[in-house]
């Protein structure tokens, strides 16, 4: 059953007994934490398991041994993506186009900006409205050429590649040019436009296939 107003919460740090709730309660980094609540004459709602990570994170959805855990934490801690309800970060979500703007927008410090920007699909009730019109006015991230730009759209790692390629020039990283730095086995399906920005961004570290493709 659900947890209900009134119920009593016991909680569990790292596998040890369950102990009741009676005041605050103190984590460190690296603590996990197991609660559940209930009430008088009802079964115990489901259990909840958090994570305390090592940047003082909590997370529901990451553990340490995860393989994204590092970046996860990083980011949050410097505040460029937020948890959703429950201290969840959706690692294996899909990020739109509009998520990515936000993203960046955060990382430069959500400077000023007008608003402006000529996208029939995005207003001041579009979330990252704002991010979106930096973007482009900053030219990191365009529309589709067609008066969109797609904000709820989901993001393809070869879109990712021209973007982040774009910002981390305005950044001052150096990166290489018409390099082909690898063969991925599905080179043939990422655009022509894209395959410059994928092969640099290759070039960089920051962005890799899984088991010889690219994903685009």
């Amino acid at each position: 059953e659900p947890a209900a107003a009134g119920d009593t919460a016991y909680y569990s740090i790292n596998g040890g007994e369950y102990t009741r709730a009676d005041g605050p309660i103190s984590l460190k980094n690296g603590d996990s934490i197991k609660f559940y609540a209930q009430g008088e004459d009802t079964t115990p709602s489901k259990a909840v398991s958090l994570f305390l990570s090592d940047g003082g994170n909590l997370m529901a959805d990451v553990d340490r041994d995860d393989w994204y855990y590092g970046a996860i934490d990083w980011a949050a801690g410097k505040g460029y993506i937020e948890h959703t309800e429950g201290f969840k970060y959706g690692p294996n979500e899909t990020v739109t186009r509009g998520e990515l703007a936000g993203l960046i927008y955060r990382a430069q410090g959500e400077p000023w900006t007008d608003g402006s920007e000529p996208f029939e699909d995005v207003d001041n009730t579009t979330d990252n409205a704002r991010a979106i019109a930096w973007c482009y006015s900053s030219g990191i991230f365009q529309g589709y050429g067609d008066g969109r730009f797609g904000p709820s759209d989901q993001l393809q790692r070869q879109e990712l590649a021209k973007v982040m390629c774009l910002w981390l020039e305005t950044r001052g990283v150096k990166m290489s040019r018409n390099t082909k730095v690898k063969e991925y086995l599905d080179r043939d399906e990422i655009a022509q436009w894209a395959a410059e920005w994928v092969d640099r961004l290759t070039a960089l570290g920051v962005l890799e296939g899984s088991d010889g493709r690219f994903d685009p």
